[in-house]
């Protein structure tokens, strides 16, 4: 090989060296935008399934809050329903006793 093609021989080389470099470098700053790109919208998905998984805890706290102050309610309304029944019963039966007393200390 001549001197000159030699020369022009690794000049060429040198060209596609850096063209090379060049696409290289392109791609990679294209798979880092993609790659940026698909890191926000997997941020964005991960951020609304957790807004989406809170809404759904609060939603089946303030029901079952709700719920146990039904069940109180209703706890507090048959407990009330008992109580009156039994000072009913109680009412009932002293009137009972008291008409035996009164028998027995009387004599009739």
């Amino acid at each position: 090989m001549k001197q000159s093609e030699l020369e022009q021989f690794v000049d060429e080389l040198a060209a596609a060296e850096q063209a090379a470099a060049a696409k290289i470098q392109a791609a990679e700053k294209r798979w880092e935008r993609k790659i940026a790109r698909r890191r926000q919208t997997l941020e964005k998905q991960r951020q609304k399934r957790l807004e989406a998984l809170d809404e759904s805890f609060r939603a089946q706290q303030q029901k079952l809050e709700k719920e146990m102050a039904q069940y109180r309610q209703q706890i507090s309304a048959q407990t009330e329903a008992r109580i009156a029944a039994m000072q009913a019963a109680h009412e009932k039966c002293q009137e009972k006793m008291l008409a035996w007393l009164l028998a027995e200390v009387t004599g009739s």
